[in-house]
This record gives structure tokens, sequence and C-alpha cells, in this order.
């Protein structure tokens, strides 16, 4: 005796909610993903960008103290020293 494969209605739709949630859910979630990753990549750049301008003023900085190790800083009112 031969069993008969049948598939009721119901069980089909459930099955057609099932696996298109789970699609949207994946797209929704790569979506996510693409967003997070790019803030990311743009966040390191900044990070980068700022890291570099420190080194450069710190090299600008170090260059302008050994050429006139006698001037000072600027003092309180913005103005260097003999002002």
């Amino acid at each position: 005796m031969a069993r008969k494969f049948e598939l009721h209605l119901d069980a089909l739709i459930v099955i057609v909610l099932l696996f298109v949630s789970a699609v949207g859910f994946i797209v929704y979630q790569r979506h996510q993903y693409s967003s997070l990753l790019k803030d990311n990549v743009e966040r390191q750049m900044t990070q980068l960008s700022l890291e570099l301008e420190v080194a450069r003023l710190e090299v600008l900085l170090k260059r302008a103290t050994t050429a006139n190790p006698g001037a000072g800083g600027a003092t309180k009112d913005g103005h260097g020293k003999g002002s």
C-alpha cells in the first residue's frame, strides 16, 4: 500500500511565510552590516588623519623649539617672552 504525500494549503502558507521572513531578515542584516562597515571605515580614516596631523604638528613644534632654544612659549596674554 503506497502512501500518498499531501501538502495542505495552510502548511504551504506557513512554509512560504517562513521562507520570505528569513530572506527579509537576511537582507535587513546585510543592510545593517554594510552601514556599520561604512561608518567604521570612515571613523578609522578620520582617526588616522587626526593622528597624522598630531604627528605633523609635533614635528613642527620640535623644529620650532630646537631652532629657537631661548624663545619661550606663549604667555597668558598670548604673546611670547619679551613682548
